[in-house]
């Protein structure tokens, strides 16, 4: 039964569970406590993730699959080493906490001895010896301890005879000045609390930065497969341009030049849709990447995202720069905890303060041996009481000092960050804002611009078939066509992404398994 004790508690299989556990627990008390909402988490690896299996040359060639963006969002928290490595920073955060936490738990103990003597007579004799209890650190700063002690003597030879003790020992500390009290003796448990909210914070904010630079790379790398289209509708636009060229030509109505025009612009879309084409393939190289895969991997963006977007339009928010940086300085993740380390701060500074204080330690001990070696037969009217007092003047506190000034310089430094990461706050917020008017005044500019391009193919068309036109006047028509086109695309997605940069600035982002969720939260915080 004891062997299969010692194996259990050997386990290492069973401490990790159990490691697990408490850490698992830890983490979702702490998220509701900064977030509102445990998120669900563990910092286990995924297993077989789409990466490994894209790696694996045993498995059979893929199909290209056109992937949404909630579906790269979702394969870049598999892959992504940049977000395993924030999750394993909230795990050993909250295990930490779990060393802090169980300092104040009561703690039992064990210890077996046992010893043997040969004497100058040749006489043998031993000893065995154990010691059982517990010890419970206080939040006051002092310390219990029960102990129950039993020694074994036995002569197996010469003079044989046994001698057995036992005793219950109770010894109680508690400091009344230096080291005192809950808020000096349990500052490291504060601050291994404190640590996980800041874990918590932190990954938060981590998987808000992930998800906008996926979403903002998966909308360009849309918009640049909608100008290979574009690029490869000019070029057949021009093709039959320069065939109707080619037959009004040979039909004497239009001169030969003309027709070399034609071919020349034909020639140069053809260019810029190889062009487009190669921009857009290393662009698709770079996006898997960061989506922690292989370059080679079949996986394409949906084009019906796209769609979905142009169908929707701009959703632009009625938002002043002074609204947008009030919620940033209330929702910013880091910017709380920025704020919170000031106030570890002014903790260290009481505790280097309450250095400065003599020790004055007092104890408080029992002791009741047993009348036959058992705990049964306790003798509590043989119990001894000792009481004590230690006091440590503070005559030399050189280390104090220098603790207690350095702590203050800490305070000090913490202000200054916190003060200099607010003003960069509002400076990127206000930034932020700016560029999403911009962009909202470019897209209404691009669309615009591309109505009249849609006019002026009409009309020069006309025009030529009535002889009161050039081809020159078709081709520029035609290019000026295509350049709108793809400039109310980038608009577009610029205007997108701006506005996921702003959320993402405020700390209104929600990330979710459906995705990007945001359209309510501009809106609110406009209000």
């Amino acid at each position: 039964m004891v062997a299969s004790f010692l194996l259990g508690a050997c386990s290492s299989s069973a401490h990790r569970e159990r490691a697990d556990r408490q850490v698992y627990s830890i983490v979702a008390s702490k998220q509701r406590e900064a977030l509102g909402a445990s998120t669900g988490f563990t910092a286990e690896p995924p297993q077989a993730t789409l990466g490994d299996k894209l790696r694996d040359p045993a498995q059979p060639k893929r199909e290209p699959i056109e992937l949404r963006l909630v579906d790269c969002l979702r394969i870049a928290a598999e892959n992504s080493r940049d977000y395993q490595a924030e999750k394993e920073g909230v795990y050993l955060a909250a295990l930490d906490l779990t060393l802090a936490r169980h300092d104040y738990e009561v703690r039992f103990f064990g210890v077996f001895t046992g010893e043997g003597t040969f004497d100058e007579n040749e006489d043998f004799s031993g000893s065995l010896g154990s010691s059982l209890g517990f010890t419970k650190r206080l939040a006051t700063g002092g310390q219990i301890v029960l102990t129950a002690a039993s020694r074994v003597f036995q002569f197996f030879s010469g003079a044989a005879r046994r001698d057995t003790s036992t005793v219950l020992d109770l010894a109680i500390t508690q400091p009344l000045l230096r080291g005192a009290w809950p808020s000096i003796a349990q500052e490291p448990l504060t601050q291994a609390e404190r640590n996980v909210i800041y874990a918590v914070r932190a990954f938060e904010r981590a998987k808000h930065e992930i998800a906008v630079q996926v979403a903002t790379d998966y909308y360009q790398l849309l918009q640049q497969l909608d100008q290979v289209k574009n690029e490869r509708t000019n070029y057949e636009s021009l093709r039959q341009a320069l065939e109707r060229t080619q037959a009004l030509s040979e039909a004497g109505r239009l001169p030969e030049f003309q027709v070399d025009q034609a071919r020349q612009d034909e020639l140069r879309a053809r260019t810029r849709v190889l062009q487009a084409q190669e921009s857009y393939e290393q662009a698709l190289d770079r996006f898997r990447i960061l989506l922690g895969l292989p370059v080679e991997a079949p996986l394409l963006p949906l084009r019906a995202e796209l769609t979905q977007l142009e169908k929707r339009g701009l959703r632009h928010p009625d938002l002043t720069a002074e609204a947008a940086v009030k919620t940033a300085e209330e929702r910013r993740l880091d910017l709380r905890n920025t704020a919170d380390r000031v106030a570890d701060a002014e903790r260290r500074v009481g505790v280097a303060e309450n250095a400065f204080l003599p020790g004055l330690d007092v104890a408080v001990s029992a002791s009741t041996p047993t009348e036959d070696a058992r705990l049964t037969s306790l003798q509590f009217h043989r119990t001894e009481y000792n009481f004590g007092a230690t006091l440590d003047l503070p005559f030399d506190r050189l280390a104090e000092r220098n603790a207690y000034r350095a702590s203050l310089i800490a305070l000090e430094q913490r202000q200054r960050d916190l003060e200099a990461f607010r003003d960069s706050v509002a400076r990127d917020v206000r930034q932020a804002v700016r560029r999403l008017g911009q962009a909202k005044e470019n897209y209404d500019i691009q669309r615009d611009a591309l109505r009249l391009a849609e006019r002026r193919i009409e009309s020069t068309t006309l025009f030529l078939q009535a002889g009161r036109a050039e081809t020159r006047d078709l081709l520029e028509a035609q290019e000026a066509l295509v350049t709108a086109q793809n400039a109310v695309t980038r608009a577009l997605v610029d205007h997108t992404v701006a506005r996921l940069e702003l959320l993402r600035d405020m700390g209104t982002l929600q990330v979710d398994e459906k995705g990007l969720q945001y359209d309510d939260e501009l809106t609110a915080a406009g209000k």
